[in-house]
């Protein structure tokens, strides 16, 4: 089934990628330096190889670019309702109150070679707040009843109001002097102790 390539956001690889990545494989190019090649991530271009290879091992583009397309199309059934065994598991991992990141990755060790007994964090949470996983009211460790809004690419605002940073700061606030004695100050001379290996005594003298 061979469907249409409409343009998509600049994280998704492109057809075009896709053929690199198949010609730096064939070159003997490592992941990183193919990754450098296009823009992307070392970690992109990794699961790319994981995903596109066919059953006789070799990497495919316009196989694996078109196995892409038909992941994205939407709408398709969640994985968590569609799964009832995952769900089942979820479930009972969430009720241990296991978090949804330490359920993702008991997971992943369990079923290494099983993708639909896998899921990812954002899954479960998304699962958990449209009501596929029972109750919403203390399944999570946070206490949360509804998902907390990303805000990617967004600085969070400082806890502290009003707060000035180290840098920002007027210079009079360090010119005084060290240990919490007044700027200006003489500081008082140091004394040192010796011991006398012959007299067993002591001696005490200016540094």
């Amino acid at each position: 089934m061979i469907i249409s390539d409409p343009p998509v956001s600049p994280r998704f690889l492109t057809q075009d990628d896709r053929i690199a990545i198949a010609d730096g494989l064939r070159a003997g190019r490592t992941p990183a330096a193919i990754a450098d090649e296009i823009g992307k991530s070392v970690s992109t271009v990794y699961r790319e190889i994981g995903r596109g290879r066919k059953e006789n091992g070799e990497y495919e583009p316009w196989w694996a670019h078109n196995q892409a397309l038909l992941r994205r199309q939407r709408p398709k059934e969640e994985k968590l309702r569609a799964h009832v065994p995952l769900r089942a598991t979820v479930r009972r991992k969430l009720d241990e109150k296991w978090s949804p990141q330490q359920i993702s990755r008991h997971l992943a060790r369990e079923h290494p070679g099983d993708p639909g007994m896998q899921v990812c964090p954002e899954t479960i949470y998304r699962g958990l707040f449209a009501g596929l996983l029972g109750k919403r009211e203390g399944r999570l460790r946070t206490g949360r009843t509804r998902r907390k809004r990303q805000r990617r690419g967004v600085p969070s605002p400082n806890k502290i109001k009003n707060m000035a940073l180290v840098h920002d700061r007027p210079t009079s606030a360090g010119s005084a002097g060290t240990g919490g004695a007044p700027a200006g100050s003489q500081p008082k001379p140091s004394t040192s102790t010796t011991a006398s290996t012959k007299a067993r005594g002591t001696s005490c003298g200016p540094l």
